[in-house]
């Protein structure tokens, strides 16, 4: 890395974000691109909450179909198969678990996998993420015309007729590759997806001009008439930057005091400071070194680990601030056991949590059904299996905990007779 690119703060580099080096280059008003928004979601927790976590949730139990259509055929293991589904019963805990056929299908696909992370893309990046799907179980992207350097692939003459897809991130995320619009028709609907695929810095990339009908474009939601949707991370992507940067400086410089500072007094000149440096080697080591020649003195100023307090409440403005924008307890944000810490109701709690949750699963419900209906599904009707416990889900009787869950009532608790001590 050049200094002039650490002096910019590392702009051109897709894992180093303005401030990493040089802490005057953070800026709010600095818009965050498709790089910095990706970097935050390998390194930070709050932009991982709401890109990772919030759609697992949203789509970990599954779907539970309205009308199932039987066996349906595919490949597994490389070889031609029928998923029939299957009934399965715990014999510890006695629990049925059954599976029809295509969410058996689904599931050898890895179709809900691949799915969660285009949702994850979308709600990450205002382009969205881009569904291609998949029809030949040898080659991931077979030739059928090139065009230059571009392969023109066309959609499947039947719109059932893929096993799998695949989800892309925008194309000016990394050198990964990704997809953009290569043409629309009068009325502004996508005819034809560009997609890069392959590694660049292995002159491996391939350029692919695909057919809109064999793709799904998924998107989070618009602010605005454009294209683009609205990155769910766009009012706190900043907050979650700075927080990064302000722990790793703090532990960091933490880390390094604990190795003290050597002085070292009485010093001749740099001939015998050299020497005493070879002398102590790496036998005595500290972060910082301070040679004092003749009666010179030095003062050497550290940062004053107290400051760690302000630091800690800074990081609660953070997680506060995060709370509003998620729309999540910070006691369930920390882990924590809210009703035990509050005297509130805990199962309230965590429903308002998961409003957005359920907000995820209605917003995509339609692509999900369209994903469904590529697959070979042709009634793709279906309800979300509940994500909370039952007992999750209903009101506690007393919110301040006078009641024990004890199913006899108060009258008869006051006729039963107590019970006389027995001799010891």
């Amino acid at each position: 890395m050049s200094v002039d690119d650490r002096y910019l703060g590392g702009a051109h580099h897709t894992k180093i974000l303005p401030g990493d080096f040089y802490p005057s280059n953070f800026s709010f008003s600095h818009v965050a691109i498709n790089q910095d928004l990706f970097t935050l979601w390998r390194k930070n927790e709050f932009i991982q909450l709401l890109i990772d976590w919030m759609p697992y949730e949203a789509f970990r139990q599954g779907v539970q179909f309205i009308e199932e259509e039987g066996p349906i055929t595919g490949i597994k293991h490389g070889q031609p198969y029928t998923f029939k589904g299957y009934e399965y019963q715990d014999k510890n805990s006695n629990k049925s678990y059954s599976m029809t056929g295509f969410e058996e299908y689904c599931q050898w696909n890895g179709v809900m996998e691949q799915f969660m992370l285009a949702v994850s893309m979308s709600r990450l990046y205002p382009e969205g993420a881009l569904l291609v799907f998949l029809d030949d179980t040898k080659t991931l992207f077979p030739i059928v015309g090139k065009e230059g350097n571009e392969i023109q692939w066309k959609a499947n003459p039947n719109p059932q007729g893929y096993f799998s897809f695949k989800a892309f991130q925008p194309i000016n995320v990394n050198d990964s590759g990704g997809f953009s619009i290569e043409d629309d028709d009068e009325n502004g609907i996508v005819t034809k997806w560009k997609v890069v695929v392959g590694n660049a810095n292995m002159n491996k990339q391939k350029t692919l001009i695909i057919d809109a009908g064999r793709c799904i474009h998924i998107q989070w939601k618009k602010k605005s008439n454009s294209w683009l949707a609205t990155s769910r991370v766009d009012g706190i992507a900043r907050i979650a930057q700075l927080e990064t940067q302000i722990f790793e400086k703090l532990t960091k410089r933490a880390h390094d005091l604990a190795g003290g500072i050597l002085t070292l007094t009485g010093i001749a000149g740099e001939a015998e400071q050299t020497k005493l440096d070879n002398a102590l080697g790496e036998d005595l080591t500290s972060v910082d070194r301070v040679y004092l020649q003749g009666d010179r003195t030095v003062e050497y100023v550290t940062p004053d680990l107290k400051a760690a307090g302000e630091f800690s409440a800074i990081f609660e403005m953070f997680t506060r601030k995060l709370c509003r924008h998620a729309r999540v307890s910070q006691l369930i944000l920390d882990g924590e056991h809210t009703g035990a810490g509050l005297g509130g109701n805990n199962n309230i709690e965590m429903l308002n949590s998961y409003s957005e949750i359920y907000q995820i699963q209605e917003h995509y419900r339609t692509a999900l059904e369209h994903v469904f209906f590529k697959l070979g599904k042709n009634n793709t009707s279906f309800v979300y299996n509940e994500i909370l416990p039952d007992d999750m889900t209903q009101d506690e009787e007393n919110v301040d905990g006078e009641g024990d869950g004890d199913s006899e009532n108060e009258s008869d608790k006051e006729e039963k007779p107590k019970e006389k001590p027995t001799d010891t």
